[in-house]
């Protein structure tokens, strides 16, 4: 779980953030012209790590059994990309729920949150290139339409992906109606349609010598290359 909003354990909050004092949360909606969900902490573990020292901003890890491990890092993704990588496509998944790509960013005015370079603008550029998959839910079909949409014209996203699993219901979604968050007018249903993709690939072909055909198990066949450039006619 990467974000700025992620929740954290007491023990890997900054320092200021643990020595303030309880707010009163009601008092606290007073002051507030819209109203946003608090940040609630997450409860601490047996095995419950600060990893500050490693992702170099507030973090924790919580290993719940051999095969699982929970890592919280509040950070923009951007911001620390690089310490997850290298990226391997056979074994590393990206997921974003609900992410909001096609709402109207709250920074730059007139284009999506996701051409918005301090939102996701500079975040799906850098997963397309990993080639790893990166699947991405709706709370409606509206909600799946727009972000769907809002992919055209994206400098860096744009014709730079293939689909790896087109838009449509999410069998496993939430039977639980929610308030939305952005509309306390709405109820939705989170991750109620799913689609994934991931970053462009093309198909390189290369001719082998005739004299290496009378070995046997020499391939002949086309050979997949992760690549941006154009590929070859033929």
């Amino acid at each position: 779980m990467i974000g700025p909003e992620a929740s954290l354990p007491e023990i890997s909050l900054p320092p200021e953030e643990q020595a303030k004092p309880p707010v009163d949360e009601e008092e606290e909606l007073k002051t507030l012209t819209m109203w946003k969900p608090k940040i609630r902490e997450t409860a601490m573990e047996t095995w419950t790590r600060n990893e500050v020292a490693l992702y170099g901003v507030p973090s924790y890890t919580t290993p719940l059994n051999h095969q699982l491990t929970i890592v919280g890092v509040r950070s923009p993704y951007a911001d620390v990309h690089e310490r997850f990588g290298p990226f391997d496509p056979y074994s590393d998944v990206f997921f974003a729920f609900n992410p909001g790509f096609g709402f109207p960013s709250s920074h730059d005015a007139g284009i999506p949150q996701i051409a918005s370079q301090v939102e996701w603008g500079s975040v799906i550029p850098l997963i397309l290139e990993t080639k790893c998959a990166l699947f991405v839910t709706g709370f409606s079909a509206e909600d799946v339409e727009r972000d769907v949409r809002s992919l055209e014209g994206v400098p860096g996203v744009s014709g730079e992906f293939d689909w790896v699993l087109t838009p449509g219901e999410n069998p496993f979604a939430s039977l639980k109606w929610e308030v939305a968050e952005f509309d306390p007018r709405l109820m939705v249903k989170t991750n109620w349609g799913i689609w994934g993709i991931r970053g462009k690939s093309f198909l390189i072909y290369f001719a082998v010598p005739s004299s290496l055909h009378r070995f046997p198990g020499k391939r002949r066949e086309v050979d997949h290359v992760y690549t941006k450039e154009t590929p070859p006619s033929v």
